[in-house]
């Protein structure tokens, strides 16, 4: 099944919220252009999310944004995506679903 014009703007929108809670708002471009790039390679769309969110995270990382992000708050490491939530991989624990990384880092 094709990725939709929903599942598109969930992702975005979802990313979005989390660049914004976490690096500010002068990047929702990386999101944006990651999700139209890729919408016309993969019609899966877990796989689509996945790689949205990954690729995202490589350009803050590759552009020098913030090299860790979204940082682990209990630890100096990047968290992982993985099943649409964002995971401390040195524990095993989940940190937060896509879209509420705000919810974490207002807790601090």
């Amino acid at each position: 099944m094709p990725t939709t014009d929903l599942d598109q703007a969930q992702v975005v929108r979802l990313l979005v919220k989390d660049l914004h809670a976490t690096v500010g708002v002068m990047h929702d471009a990386l999101a944006q252009n990651n999700a139209v790039r890729l919408r016309a390679f993969i019609d899966d769309a877990q796989n689509y999310v996945q790689r949205v969110v990954d690729d995202t995270q490589q350009d803050v990382h590759d552009e020098f944004i913030d090299t860790v992000w979204p940082k682990c708050p209990r630890h100096a490491h990047p968290l992982w995506f993985r099943d649409g939530s964002w995971w401390c991989e040195r524990d095993g624990q989940l940190v937060a679903h896509l879209g509420e990384l705000g919810s974490v880092s207002a807790a601090k």
